[in-house]
């Protein structure tokens, strides 16, 4: 049986009563949870970043049907890195951002530089 969104929630009411904190710092999928627990915890400050929320009633799915194919052919890695593609969800052959593993092969999305060398100095 799959965890649900309902799941974290308790989840999250248990630590809170355990730490007595009301603070939550919710991303992605934490943000929608986090907004959907202030609904029902007592939460007192609440920070958002990049919250898995619909401002206008649409979903871009325009990527799943990538994602689903890197899935069925067992490619776990690659799958997610196509949410971030906002036209068809496949990545151009010459994105500079590919970076190849020996598992599996060019992963749109990634960076070929190490966080180190990409500061300035």
């Amino acid at each position: 049986m799959p965890y649900t969104f309902e799941q974290d929630i308790d989840d999250l009411a248990v630590v809170l009563e355990h730490t007595g904190s009301g603070n939550v710092v919710g991303h992605s999928s934490g943000g929608f949870i986090a907004l959907q627990a202030a609904l029902r915890l007592p939460i007192n400050r609440l920070a958002l970043y990049d919250a898995a929320v619909s401002i206008d009633g649409g979903f871009p799915a325009a990527w799943l049907d990538a994602a689903q194919e890197a899935l069925r052919a067992g490619d776990t890695a690659r799958a997610p890195a196509y949410a971030d593609r906002p036209d068809d969800g496949r990545p151009a052959a010459d994105d500079p951002g590919r970076v190849t593993t020996p598992s599996t092969g060019p992963t749109p999305g990634s960076s070929t530089r190490s966080p180190r060398s990409s500061r300035p100095r």
